[in-house]
């Protein structure tokens, strides 16, 4: 079981939160991006008051506004995704899981102006310590039904690895790789990379950077993300 926080839940950070930003890709679609999550807290947002290892987002909503047209559609909005990392060790042998409930655009947005509904999660093991490194592995189901799939739907599974470190107090690090083999419905490969880290102004304002890519079949999509964030 994670560890419960060792800071004062009203001391941490508020549970909802708003972000804007943009979008940079290679291929010039470049965008503008506002986000908006009623509650409650994710890896990245600052540790304080909230257990290690532990994220559980409701109703996170994502807007974007393309630079090269000022057309403005949905890039995500996400039902509920539920993260809990629990470190093993000789003595507890806990199992970590996550599942995610969203509509969203995939792939980083590869094809044309494609949507999906997903839902995926799968359990996984956890090592190390949250005020280091934390290394973590899941085995994955994903379920898709979309205009984004040849046959409207897909099923697949895979594995998801990742770190999650703190190498400051303020700065937390996440990167993540994934390979999802074609499965039921579509039968493309996806391999994708990620690092995403924030920086922690104050107990309500973060600056978050990250980088993305994506490689389907013979397509590659890569993507850098930096959000302003406030909390309340």
């Amino acid at each position: 079981t994670p560890a419960a926080p060792v800071i004062d839940p009203v001391q941490g950070h508020g549970t909802s939160r708003v972000a804007v930003g943009t979008q940079l890709r290679p291929d010039g679609t470049d965008s503008l991006q506002l986000e908006w999550r009623a509650a409650y807290h994710d890896l990245l947002d600052p540790p304080g008051g909230y257990g290690d290892g532990q994220s559980i987002s409701f109703f996170d909503i994502g807007l974007r506004t393309r630079l090269a047209n000022g057309a403005t559609t949905l890039d995500h909005a996400t039902l509920i995704d539920i993260v809990s990392i629990a470190p093993r060790d000789v003595l507890f042998q806990p199992i970590s899981w996550r599942f995610r409930a969203a509509h969203e655009r995939p792939d980083l947005g590869l094809g044309r102006d494609p949507r999906i509904t997903v839902l995926e999660g799968g359990p996984g093991l956890a090592w190390g310590r949250f005020d280091r490194v934390v290394g973590y592995g899941n085995l994955e189901l994903r379920t898709e039904v979309g205009n984004a799939r040849d046959q409207g739907y897909s099923l697949q599974a895979g594995p998801r690895l990742g770190l999650l470190a703190r190498p400051l107090p303020g700065w937390t690090v996440l990167g993540e790789a994934r390979w999802l083999p074609g499965g039921v419905g579509d039968h493309t490969n996806v391999r994708s990379l990620g690092v995403e880290q924030q920086w922690a102004i104050d107990r309500a304002t973060g600056l978050r950077l990250g980088v993305q890519a994506l490689w389907r079949d013979g397509a590659e999509a890569r993507q850098l993300n930096l959000r302003l964030v406030r909390y309340f």
